[in-house]
């Protein structure tokens, strides 16, 4: 059985932040709702991560608002490498992701248990990362529902290039298994959630206007406050817009 205490104590946790990015939310919400929205998510991922007793974080932080506001958060920020590289378009802000999240962990001992967790993860419970941590030993990859990666577990000594962009859950377990490492693939709504597109926007405000999904899932407290005061609470939605 994992001591949790002993493999939070060995884990880093790199989340990247972006502030230029959920361009696919622009038919809903413009440039600085949609970074209200995205700091919700990403102070509710940091308090989750927390609670469950990971200490050492480190913001993969992308563009100067995210520099900001990791800073003002009293977070260990490692800026991007290249801030004046283009994002305009999902492949592009794919290549960003990737080379932000290899730099982060060429900063990191090898010695530690290192997960990637995204910042946009409005359902994610420490139960989520508790779950994460009970396989400190192998390749752990969550997957979110359109194939992306909601965390990736790093055990001690372990190491390959990020797999990030369309498909990247599939993409890292094969990088791993390449590798000769063993693999968990771990499937957990907090994870399994991510806002990227309008159609997952629709799906959270549902879940924060009825308190819960119909699987028990609940919009954590930052992202249901942001909502509110973007004004997204104030007209039901049906409930068959739940699907998570």
């Amino acid at each position: 059985m994992t001591d949790h205490a002993v493999t939070t104590r060995d884990t880093i946790a790199l989340i990247p932040l972006r502030a230029d990015g959920k361009h696919r939310l622009a038919p809903a919400l413009d440039a600085p709702d949609r970074w209200r929205l995205a700091l919700a998510m990403f102070d509710g991922v940091v308090e989750v991560l927390d609670d469950a007793g990971v200490q050492d974080l480190r913001i993969l932080a992308a563009g100067a608002a995210a520099i900001d506001a990791a800073r003002e958060r009293g977070l260990t920020t490692l800026p991007d490498r290249d801030p004046t590289m283009p994002t305009t378009d999902q492949q592009q802000g794919a290549g960003r992701l990737r080379q932000a999240v290899d730099d982060g962990l060429a900063s990191c001992d090898e010695d530690h248990i290192r997960v990637v967790v995204a910042a946009d993860l409005p359902l994610l419970t420490v139960e989520d990362v508790t779950a994460l941590l009970a396989t400190p030993d192998r390749v752990t990859v969550a997957p979110t529902r359109d194939g992306g990666t909601g965390a990736l577990l790093l055990p001690s000594g372990h190491t390959f290039p990020s797999q990030y962009g369309r498909g990247s859950a599939a993409a890292h377990i094969d990088t791993a298994r390449a590798a000769g490492y063993g693999i968990v693939r771990l499937e957990r709504t907090g994870f399994a959630v991510d806002v990227d597109a309008t159609v997952d926007l629709d799906a959270i405000v549902a879940i924060a206007r009825m308190g819960s999904a119909p699987g028990g899932a609940r919009c954590g407290h930052h992202t249901v406050a942001a909502l509110r005061e973007l004004g997204l609470l104030d007209v039901p939605k049906e409930r068959s817009r739940v699907s998570v």
